[in-house]
């Protein structure tokens, strides 16, 4: 989430060679908010259709200023700007690899 808010708040590049040090920089930025190193950031915790979005110039719309820090509503929901991280990915990725929630009541066979 702060990789891909960093390159939210970058706005695309007008080069390649501006998008690739954007894209260093906000890894960086993460990695130093998570305590660990950029290869770590890069290969853990920043999904790499964020990145292959941004190098392809297209970038989440910029995120609507706050005045004041929502807090978080118990129950486990995701804050908006993630459900809004979330949606970018799954638009880029094959329909057969996103996984669908369940509905209730439905049964699946198991491996016995």
């Amino acid at each position: 989430m702060i990789a891909a808010q960093i390159l939210r708040d970058t706005r695309p590049a007008t080069t390649k060679k501006e998008a690739e040090r954007n894209v260093v920089q906000a890894i960086d930025h993460a990695a130093s908010r998570l305590g660990n190193t950029r290869t770590v950031c890069r290969k853990y915790y920043v999904h790499p259709k964020i990145i292959e979005a941004y190098l392809r110039g297209e970038v989440l719309p910029p995120s609507p200023q706050q005045t004041k820090r929502l807090l978080r509503k118990p129950g486990g929901r995701l804050r908006k700007h993630e459900e809004e991280v979330l949606a970018f990915i799954r638009a880029r990725l094959p329909e057969q690899v996103i996984p669908r929630p369940k509905a209730e009541g439905s049964t699946q066979p198991t491996d016995a």
